[in-house]
């Protein structure tokens, strides 16, 4: 199966993958590549129960990618990205554009939009507040799978089964929520009205510029986003107006899997930490619904098996 071909059907969101006609169906090359090079036997079965062919990757570099229809990474590190990844960004990002899909499960989560193509804007925020809830949204495509089925409850109770969320706001167009978690609630003084003006919050300097940026200059969705970004990257916390424009609003649901075009192919990040799972590690449940039916069905959705 080309990359192209590929990337023709999943310009079909939702369920429709699920509609295929039946009979003798094509397996796809899919790639699984941990950024701390870890050996993920777990990764490669679930690539299996998706109806393709694993290929463990050591280097995701542009000869490698040339074999592959779906690079699969996890990164396993709580404090960076791996270096074996981000020296092959461009192999990777050029990889997507001309149809390759990328799925990433990521630990770190802060700043992880310059780590994916065609994220520049997508906003990350590295929270454990509700991180053991993950809930399915309706039509979520990968509610069902070849892995079986999901509801709201599959993937809860893990040892932190979010590191995170992405702000739904802040992705490109024609993206979308796989998977979600509640929002927090906003800390005292934040949201709500809770927020004074960024002089009031002791700020100076950069920190103080910055602040009017997000929280008291009107500005353009597109450019309210870069300086939400450039916050968080910066700061490592969430600006004090959250809830008045900054950010989340009390209520937004927060993104836990979710998916975007590129060029030909796709983008699909989850704050999940699933190598963790997937090393055979955690509770289960949820440990066998992340590994047998969530991964599965991600995969499944991102490259459906088509008929010969």
């Amino acid at each position: 199966m080309k990359t192209n071909l590929a990337a023709s059907l999943l310009a079909v969101l939702g369920g429709a993958a699920a509609l295929l006609m039946p009979g003798t169906s094509q397996a796809g090359n899919v790639g699984y590549f941990d950024m701390c090079g870890g050996n993920q036997a777990a990764h490669a079965n679930a690539i299996t129960i998706a109806g393709h062919t694993p290929v463990a990757v050591t280097t995701p570099d542009a000869e490698t990618l040339s074999n592959l229809d779906v690079l699969s990474v996890t990164n396993c590190d709580n404090g960076s990205f791996g270096s074996n990844y981000t020296s092959n960004l461009a192999a990777i990002t050029a990889a997507v554009n001309g149809g390759m899909v990328l799925i990433v499960h990521d630990r770190f989560v802060t700043g992880a939009g310059s780590i994916l193509p065609g994220g520049g804007g997508v906003v990350t925020v590295r929270s454990f507040e509700n991180d053991a809830d993950i809930n399915l949204p309706a039509g979520s495509p990968i509610i069902s799978g070849p892995g079986g089925v999901l509801d709201n409850t599959s993937l809860d109770n893990g040892s932190s089964s979010t590191h995170g969320f992405v702000v739904s706001a802040s992705l490109p167009a024609g993206g979308s929520m796989l998977a979600t978690r509640p929002p927090g609630a906003p800390e005292e003084g934040e949201g709500e009205g809770g927020f004074e003006s960024c002089a009031a919050e002791g700020y100076t300097g950069t920190k103080l510029t910055w602040c009017r940026n997000i929280c008291e200059i009107e500005q353009t969705p597109a450019t309210l986003r870069m300086w939400i970004r450039r916050w968080i990257d910066r700061y490592h916390e969430d600006p004090p107006c959250v809830g008045e424009g900054g950010g989340p609003t009390p209520g937004e649901v927060e993104g836990a899997t979710v998916q975007y075009p590129y060029g030909a192919g796709r983008v699909i990040y989850s704050t999940i930490p699933l190598d963790y799972y997937l090393s055979g590690s955690g509770g289960n449940p949820p440990r066998d619904n992340f590994n047998n039916v969530y991964l599965p069905n991600v995969i499944g959705w991102a490259l459906p098996q088509l008929p010969d």
